[in-house]
């Protein structure tokens, strides 16, 4: 059974249930069970957002990072985890995937991301796995994701604030 889980934040990670159950006597004594439920929890963690700077006035390289991804399950029969990283919009893009927009104007060069099983991945149509499914150990964590955007000259000449989404997936097997 495959489960796939796509968040952009961190999920709750334990919910304890305690309810009491029996009838209570305003007086005298008993036995008074107290059960309670451990749910099974998956949980992906990504950065919020991650900021390019607002002062970029030249042609180059901006890297921003690391930050961590981190997959977490209480779930026995999980044994392998995959993590990957998308451009949210690419289905609805035909030919700006990866690609910083201000609505009018795409960056002339796409997102490059950085981490786990990547050194230096163009961000496109398709995701991007950081982690290929493999052995889950209680949690799979890529300690160095990193994003880096080339700013051209071209691009110098079309002002404004440029935005992309990114879409972090898990898939627990």
């Amino acid at each position: 059974m495959k489960r796939l889980l796509t968040v952009g934040a961190s999920l709750a990670l334990l919910t304890l249930l305690v309810t009491p159950v029996g009838a209570f006597a305003a007086q005298g004594s008993g036995d008074t069970p107290v059960t309670g439920t451990i749910v099974t929890y998956y949980t992906l963690g990504a950065p919020a957002a991650i900021d390019l700077g607002t002062s970029i006035s030249s042609a180059s390289d901006i890297t921003r990072g690391p930050y961590n991804i981190t997959v977490n399950t209480n779930d026995s029969t999980i044994t392998q985890c995959g993590i990957t990283v998308a451009d949210k919009d690419a289905a609805t893009k035909t030919t700006n995937s990866g690609r910083l927009s201000n609505g009018s104007y795409h960056l002339a060069n796409p997102l490059f991301v950085q981490g786990g099983a990547v050194t230096n991945a163009v961000l496109g149509q398709s995701p991007v796995a950081l982690r290929t499914p493999g052995t889950l150990l209680a949690s799979a964590n890529i300690d160095n994701f990193n994003v880096v955007q080339g700013i051209t000259s071209a691009d110098l000449a079309h002002p404004g604030n440029y935005s992309i989404t990114l879409t972090f997936t898990a898939t627990f097997q």
